[in-house]
Formats: C-alpha cells, structure tokens, sequence
C-alpha cells in the first residue's frame, strides 16, 4: 500500500499493527473496502548459517558456491 509505513520487533506484532492501521489507513483515503481484505506482505529477515554444507550430490562445489 503506497505510502503507508510502519515497523514493529516481530513479524506477528508488525501483522497484528497492520490489521489496526489498514482499515483506518484506507478510510482516511477514501477507499471502501469489504472484508474479508488480503494482506500480501513481503518481509526479509537476516539468517546466518552455523556451517557450511558440501553440495550436493552430482553438483560441482563451482556451481555450488555464490560469490
């Protein structure tokens, strides 16, 4: 939704402020909605691997590997 712009510490909080602010967010831009409304919400978190893996079988550690 253009314009809207909002953070929280976890993803279920960030939804949970989402259902209060969209409705309200909407309405005060004059759009009418009927429920039930679908949120498509797109999230990138931060992930570290403990270690490294071999590649699987039958794919060459070249290919495997990302530079």
């Amino acid at each position: 939704m253009p314009g809207l712009v909002t953070e929280a510490p976890t993803l279920e909080k960030l939804l949970a402020t989402l259902e209060v602010m969209m409705p309200e967010f909407l309405e005060e831009n004059g759009v009418r909605v009927e429920p039930p409304v679908e949120l498509h919400l797109e999230a990138t978190r931060p992930c570290s691997f403990p270690r490294v893996l071999p590649p699987p079988a039958g794919l060459s550690a070249g290919l495997w590997s990302r530079k």
